[in-house]
C-alpha cells in the first residue's frame, strides 16, 4: 500500500472512469489532500468534478457546521477559493453530536446531486465504533459511489463489507508527511474558514423573542452556528453570531437564496 499523497498519476488514472469516488479514513490521514488533487486531475482532463464536503468539523466548502457541494470549473490553489453552489446547515462540529440532524442534512445533499457528476467525496474523520461504520455505510447508500478509497490497514475489515455495494474498494496507508493537527490548530482553522465564508456578509440583528428555543441567559453567547430554513426545510441561509445586544443577537449572514417566512434552527455554542 501507498502513501495517499504520493499516490501518483496511476492511481488517479485507475479511478479515471468512474464517476462517483469516497474517501474514508480518519483524521490528519491526508484525505483533503487527495480530493483536492483528484478534483484538479478530473478538471485536467476536461470534466467539471462536483467536490462534495461532508466534513462539518473542518470543513474546506462553506463554513463549519455545513455540508456542502462545489462544482470545480477553474483552476484553483484551494477548495475555499471556490463559491460553494449548495450548503446543508447541519450546526454542530461533529456528527456525534446529533446523529439524526446530520444524516438529515447529508441526505438533502445527496438529493440535490442525484443529476451531478463527477463526484468527488470526503468524509470526516469518525471511524470508531460501529456507528461511524453504519454512519459511512449510509453515505455510501445516499451518494452510491463506485469506488470507495480506504485510508488505513485497520479499515482492511470495513473493505470486506463495503466490497458488497461497491464495485470497486482500495484501501492505502496514510501519508507519512501529513503532520497532526492539535486542537489549537484546528481552532485556529476553524476560525480563518468562517471569517472567510462570512467577510462580505451583512450583519443582520436577530430578536431572541423571534427564536423560541433560545433562552435569556444564552444571550452573551459570542460564537454560536445558526441556520435558516423555509417552510419545506429547504437550507435558505446560514449564519455566525458574532455578538449580542441587549435582547438583540448580531449574526453574519449568509443568505443561499431568498425564502420566507425562515424557521431558524440553532446550533452548538462554539469556542473559537
Amino acid at each position: 500500500m501507498e502513501g495517499l499523497p504520493h499516490l501518483g498519476q496511476q492511481f488517479f488514472e485507475d479511478l479515471a472512469d468512474c464517476k462517483r469516488v469516497l474517501i474514508i479514513g480518519p483524521t490528519d490521514v491526508g484525505k483533503s489532500h487527495f480530493v483536492k488533487e483528484f478534483a484538479r486531475f478530473k478538471f485536467q482532463s476536461g470534466e467539471l468534478p462536483w467536490v462534495v464536503d461532508l466534513d462539518v468539523g473542518q470543513s474546506d466548502v462553506g463554513p463549519v457546521g455545513t455540508v456542502g457541494a462545489v462544482q470545480v470549473d477553474r483552476e484553483f490553489a484551494l477548495l475555499e477559493e471556490l463559491t460553494p453552489h449548495y450548503l446543508e446547515f447541519f450546526g454542530f462540529l461533529a456528527p456525534s453530536f446529533e446523529v439524526m440532524s446530520y444524516v438529515w442534512a447529508v441526505s438533502r445533499l445527496a438529493f440535490k446531486l442525484v443529476d451531478k457528476n463527477p463526484l468527488v467525496i470526503d468524509t470526516t474523520g469518525w471511524v470508531a465504533g460501529y456507528e461511524a461504520f453504519s454512519l459511512k455505510m449510509i453515505k455510501i447508500s445516499l451518494f452510491k459511489p463506485d469506488a470507495v478509497v480506504l485510508v488505513g490497514q485497520h479499515l482492511k475489515g470495513w473493505k470486506r463489507a463495503i466490497e458488497k455495494v461497491v464495485p470497486k474498494v482500495l484501501l492505502v496507508q496514510p501519508s507519512k508527511y501529513v503532520v497532526a493537527k492539535d486542537k489549537r490548530r484546528r481552532k485556529i482553522n476553524r476560525y480563518a474558514a468562517t471569517a472567510k465564508y462570512f467577510e462580505k456578509c451583512p450583519v443582520v440583528r436577530l430578536s431572541l423573542s423571534d427564536i423560541g428555543v433560545w433562552t435569556r441567559s444564552m444571550a452573551n453567547l459570542k460564537y454560536v452556528l445558526v441556520g435558516g430554513f423555509g417552510r419545506d426545510f429547504e437550507t435558505v441561509s446560514v449564519g455566525w453570531i458574532v455578538g449580542a445586544e441587549e435582547d438583540s443577537l448580531l449574526a453574519r449572514i449568509s443568505v443561499i437564496k431568498k425564502e420566507r417566512p425562515v424557521i431558524w434552527k440553532i446550533g452548538q455554542q462554539v469556542t473559537l
